[in-house]
């Protein structure tokens, strides 16, 4: 799928015009100098290597096949966009790129597996943190650990109530929530637990090991409902729930907490190994060591105790954003831009910098190592790897992996060569292993070869080695069954994509009957022989092709979303910890000098840089200004690219809640949860964020303030709402101001006249 996402990009370069060089044009009239030939990219490859894939994305993106593909799928522009997508986030320009090469030895591939798991369990763990927030949004409350409601107090589990907030709103549906959990209708729904329950090492179908905690003064340790006003010692510093060791799981829908020993606390999470995965009240999942102090353990647990956390902040940045891919190699046509690359590799973690060796071959960031042996070859491996790594000084064995690998890449544009020790350290899934469970054990390795751009030869070549005969029969059977079922999605891909037309449903059948499938001995060999005529092949592959622009498209944009509007939710955390600590919120101007925002700064785990501001200079005094740049990332905004500038604004007026002649106090806000409190305006509002004051309502354009582009409105409860771009004067002002008369001239407003209507 990645390489025909890489075949889109060939058209915008086809159709763009020419970029200018980077090189100055001086050095472009010299003459050229010879350079020394660049090795093989294989001598990077070490010997002992258990997986090799290779693409060679300027053969393919230059094939008559790539284009068209593209001319047949309609999806020009798309595919600009996407090929925008990938110089970003590679720095390379796929056209150059002559040939990239993954691989890894036996112990890369187990750390790519475990780095995997402790990624899939964090996002486990933080679509439960969400779901939190969420339930928190709605009833301002958490979910009480043995039952929602009084009526159901000790019947169901915290787990059950979120069910809804997860999208199993059917599944919640069906529990007798007025019955017990060991009752005989809800015992029948044990099996159905979500896979958000899921926990490492429980293999008993229906239970987990995900638990919020009592036994010391935790959030959940009382009877009463807890919500956000209540953690004091701040949400990034309290943990929500944690993921105890497998032998703590219990039934999912049982109700309540795991009790910690005040004595011996770490005991009491049960077997954890080196390190557990907790997720803080900010919904933040993170790993930490199992060998902290009990002290800490409680100071984190505990959300009244006044007790600072002192996180080792290169250690968490460390152990939670490690990267899980193997072992990268390019050669590109022309010389690398590094500092590109380096920028690239350095938006990983804007909290870990980028360190060189003693000998200067390698670049370090987080878990992963950098090297450039000559001006067009990258190496990107992980840290682990890089100290096992070097260019081979021996031939490997004639029938090594290497060697296999050299051998058919030569006459291929896509190649992959596998060991039986990479697939099962990889745990390698295939399409219906759940029935032939054994099937997957019994692989010894295999290889395939895909021809892009040369007619002549096959299109594709493949052969899986397997245990004995009869594990082979049984992949040969599979695979031909799923290819029966795959011509079937196949052709109603063409109809979904309104491209089933007579000849292209023939087509696109007649093509899936080319693709071969024969066992010889413990052998299942896989073949596409040539297609000479490149409309057979596009017209069959367009239906894919759009498909996956399309995915990516609309992956890009939920992503693009959720990046804008998480730090929003975050960011009425300490905005109502300050207006329980303060008793009102911060005037929009602090000291007439400074933002709204500096004063939130202590609370959102910023006291160090609270403490570096004059708060008796104005924001643009020499000393003040040169903290500008020190903008904590929760003020990003989306698509605001100046250093120290945001468009997260608030409205500095009589009767909005940071008005600085008088700003909310709790009564008020948590009585009125239809205002906002800030709002993102459009990126061309942006301005410094220590600028103090805010926006002015204009009731003639309100809309108009808040910039050109999409905008949102952020309430103190955490949620975040789009505004509509004709959204009218009345209902702005009842987004805006308080309802209370005695903070407004009553001719200011009318809050009958027009609905807020966020369905647009």
């Amino acid at each position: 799928m990645k390489l025909l996402v890489l075949a889109v990009s060939f058209l915008l370069f086809q159709a763009s015009p020419a970029r200018p060089s980077r090189q100055p044009a001086r050095q472009r009239t010299q003459p050229a100098v010879a350079k020394p030939e660049s090795r093989p990219l294989t001598e990077f490859v070490p010997n002992d290597a258990v997986l090799v894939m290779g693409i060679k994305p300027a053969a393919i993106l230059k094939s008559p096949l790539a284009g068209s593909i593209i001319r047949q799928s309609g999806t020009q522009s798309e595919a600009g966009e996407v090929l925008r997508d990938l110089k970003s986030l590679t720095g390379f320009n796929p056209l150059e790129v002559e040939e990239a090469i993954l691989f890894a030895d036996e112990a890369e591939v187990k750390r790519v597996t475990n780095v995997r798991r402790k990624l899939a369990t964090r996002n486990r763990m933080k679509n439960l943190g969400i779901a939190m927030h969420n339930f928190h949004d709605a009833y301002d409350m958490f979910p009480p650990p043995s039952g929602f409601r009084p009526i159901h107090e000790g019947k169901l589990s915290w787990r059950v109530s979120l069910l809804p907030m997860l999208g199993y709103g059917d599944l919640y549906d069906q529990f007798d929530l007025d019955a017990d959990w060991d009752a005989p209708q809800n015992l029948k729904l044990i099996e159905q637990m979500p896979k958000e329950y899921l926990t490492d090492g429980v293999t008993e179908e229906g239970k987990t090991s995900i638990h919020v905690l009592s036994g010391l003064k935790t959030p959940f340790a009382g009877n009463d409902p807890v919500n956000f006003r209540d953690i004091k010692d701040g949400t990034e510093d309290t943990v929500m729930f944690v993921q105890a060791g497998p032998d703590k799981a219990d039934v999912w829908t049982k109700p309540g907490t795991l009790e910690i020993d005040s004595e011996n606390p770490m005991a009491s999470l049960g077997n954890i190994g080196d390190e557990f995965c907790i997720t803080t009240m900010d919904a933040f999942p993170l790993y930490i060591d199992s060998g902290v102090s009990s002290d800490f353990f409680k100071a984190i647990v505990e959300h009244q105790d006044g007790t600072p956390v002192i996180w080792n902040e290169a250690d968490r940045e460390v152990r939670n954003h490690q990267k899980d891919w193997i072992g990268i190699l390019v050669r590109t046509a022309g010389p690398i831009d590094q500092k590109a690359i380096l920028d690239i590799v350095g938006t990983l973690s804007a909290k870990t910098a980028i360190t060189k060796s003693a000998d200067g071959r390698w670049f370090h960031i987080l878990n992963l190592s950098l090297s450039f042996p000559d001006d067009k070859t990258l190496v990107l491996i992980s840290t682990e790897m890089a100290n096992r790594f070097g260019v081979r000084k021996t031939a490997p064995d004639s029938n090594s992996l290497v060697n296999q690998f050299e051998r058919l890449r030569q006459q291929s544009d896509l190649t992959i060569v596998t060991s039986p020790a990479a697939m099962d350290a990889a745990s390698t899934t295939i399409g219906a292993s759940q029935h032939l469970p054994a099937l997957q054990a019994s692989m010894r390795g295999g290889t395939i070869a895909v021809n892009w751009s040369d007619p002549s030869r096959d299109f594709a070549a493949g052969q899986m080695q397997m245990a004995d005969r009869l594990s082979a029969l049984q992949l040969e059977s599979m695979l031909k069954g799923s290819l029966m079922m795959g011509r079937a999605v196949w052709l109603e891909s063409l109809r979904k994509a309104d491209l089933a037309t007579p000849e292209s449903t023939e087509v696109a059948a007649a093509f899936m009957e080319q693709v071969l499938v024969s066992c010889q001995d413990d052998r299942v060999g896989l073949k596409v022989e040539p297609i000479s005529d490149a409309n057979i092949l596009s017209t069959a592959l367009t239906p894919v092709v759009r498909s996956a622009i399309e995915s990516h498209l609309d992956g890009r944009r939920r992503k693009k979303e959720q990046d804008r509007e998480w730090p929003l939710k975050r960011l009425a955390l300490p905005l109502m910890a300050y207006l329980d600590a303060k008793g009102s919120l911060p005037s929009a101007a602090v000291n007439e000098g400074l933002s709204w925002r500096v004063a939130l700064l202590p609370y959102m785990n910023q006291k160090e840089l609270y403490d570096q501001f004059h708060m008796d200079e104005p924001w643009d005094s020499e000393h003040n200004l040169t903290l500008v740049p020190k903008m904590p990332a929760i003020f990003k905004s989306s698509e605001v690219e100046t250093p120290g500038y945001t468009s997260i604004y608030v409205y500095d007026e009589h009767g909005a809640p940071f008005g600085s002649k008088s700003p909310a106090t709790p009564k008020e806000l948590y009585g009125d949860r239809s205002v906002a409190v800030m709002f993102l305006a459009a990126p061309d509002k942006a301005d410094v964020w220590t600028k103090p004051g805010g926006f002015q309502f204009n009731s003639d354009n309100p809309r108009a303030v808040l910039g050109t582009g999409t905008c949102y409105a952020i309430h103190l409860n955490g949620i975040v709402r789009q505004l509509p771009p004709d959204l009218g004067p009345a209902a702005m002002e009842k987004l805006i101001f308080l309802k209370s008369k005695s903070r407004q001239p009553a001719s200011k407003i009318s809050f009958d006249d027009e609905p807020i209507d966020f369905s647009q």
